[in-house]
């Protein structure tokens, strides 16, 4: 009796585990947002993990410069063995006479430091600093663009949802078009030719159905691609799509671009590097002061003084090196002229995109309102023909006529929507504030 209790116990908490799992989806509705993909992206993207990478390889090269500023430490050690001992001859003692055992063991422990080097160890420094800032522009430079291609399959995702509702839409309209053609068929008012027209017109509506699936299945792909999700989770509408207002004028997107743009960072801050190069090389031309101390042993038992300390002060000088510090230095100002170069072109490049994303943002607005007002014309157009037609004063023709404007017109209102937030995405993008704002949307939602 106790342990049939125990069972009915034990089959009472799975049967709850079941069920409480059971009543939780695997993607609850609202789970997928644009900064959830962004996120994702961000953290499994291989081209943004790479980046990182190089961030972490600069840092390491940084803490290799630091090491120079430590004394370095080496022991050795060996086996000698002899054929002869070294001897020597005493005039009018006789000799040979040995100086050393036949083998022996020898060890010495060494320490070597610089404590002066007129800055070179500080110029190691430094470029690995500007290194690593280096990095970490061209990190976020990548990141950047890694979050735009996610929104944008995003954008492509969402009008593939549209357009496939518009699509279905159409087909409702041409298969109630055809039963009314039937109807009124039956009844003698129609002839046969604009009953055939409306059941192609609902055959090309369903081969457009067909496109529009497969291109919202190609868009799904895609986005679970580009933010590194299943596939399975991009179900539904993503949330946090939306039309951003952007204001000010083309000077002000400008200014802002030269302002934050990470790649007119990353050429400055090449620029530096190559200064920095230029003066290291310029430090290879003087001498370095070092400190050397060591103890050795020597098992010879001919030798009184087995174990000696040594301590050396001294310094190393190269006066000629083929005039490499010559072309170093040549090749770091060559340098500086092609990272002064490349901003110029960047600046000019970055102006010209500011213009472009301004411009298409602008055109977007205007289009998308458009749009909208050729959608309430082709409705009206459409009763007016459904109408007509019910009472004999229009073709089948006239009404199929009708539904395909309204059909473009409402496709073209949901492009020119999707085409007005890439836009706002492109603006921002081209400002050098896309990523910032984007997840800042995300907080505020």
């Amino acid at each position: 009796m106790k342990l049939r209790r125990i069972f009915a116990g034990v089959f009472l908490i799975l049967l709850a585990v079941f069920l409480s799992l059971a009543e939780v989806p695997a993607v609850r509705a609202g789970e997928v947002n644009l900064r959830s993909l962004l996120e994702s992206a961000l953290k499994n993207s291989p081209q943004v993990r790479s980046a990182s990478l190089g961030v972490a390889r600069a840092t390491l090269t940084r803490e290799e410069a630091r090491s120079a500023y430590f004394p370095t430490l080496d022991l050795s050690g060996e086996l000698v063995f002899l054929d002869n001992p070294p001897s020597v001859v005493i005039p009018g003692f006789g000799g040979p006479f040995p100086t050393s055992d036949k083998n022996l063991q020898r060890y010495r422990l060494e320490m070597n430091y610089v404590f002066f080097d007129f800055g070179r160890r500080k110029g190691m420094m430094k470029a690995a600093e500007t290194g690593i800032e280096a990095s970490s522009l061209q990190e976020g430079i990548v990141q950047e663009e890694k979050a735009f291609r996610v929104a944008e399959a995003v954008v492509s995702y969402m009008r593939a949802r549209s357009l496939l509702a518009v699509a279905r839409s159409a087909l409702e309209m041409a298969r109630e078009h055809e039963r009314v053609a039937r109807a009124l068929y039956d009844e003698g008012t129609i002839p046969r030719a604009e009953l055939l027209e409306a059941r192609v017109s609902v055959k090309e509506a369903e081969r457009n159905l067909l496109s529009a699936e497969n291109g919202l299945e190609l868009a799904r792909i895609n986005l679970a691609i580009e933010a590194k999700v299943p596939v399975e989770r991009i179900d539904g509408d993503v949330e946090g799509l939306e039309v951003v207002k952007l204001e000010g004028d083309y000077r002000e997107d400008l200014k802002r671009a030269l302002s934050l743009r990470k790649e007119l960072k990353l050429s400055d801050v090449a620029e530096m590097a190559a200064s920095i190069e230029r003066k290291n090389a310029i430090t290879e031309s003087f001498p370095l002061l070092f400190l050397n101390s060591s103890v050795s042993y020597e098992s010879n038992s001919l030798n009184p003084y087995r174990k000696v300390l040594a301590g050396v002060i001294g310094f190393r000088w190269n006066l000629f090196s083929g005039f490499r510090d010559l072309q170093r230095r040549r090749k770091a100002a060559l340098k500086q002229v092609e990272a002064r170069l490349e901003r110029e072109r960047l600046r000019d490049l970055i102006s010209l995109q500011v213009k472009d994303a301004f411009l298409s943002y602008r055109e977007a607005e205007k289009q998308l309102a458009v749009a909208e007002s050729a959608v309430e014309t082709a409705r009206e157009n459409l009763r007016m023909r459904e109408a007509m037609f019910s009472e004999g004063e229009a073709t089948s023709s006239d009404v199929v006529d009708a539904q395909f404007f309204l059909t473009r017109a409402l496709t073209e209102r949901e492009n020119a929507r999707y085409d007005l937030i890439l836009a706002a995405y492109r603006r921002l993008m081209a400002r050098g504030e896309f990523l910032s704002s984007v997840m800042t949307l995300g907080e505020r939602k």
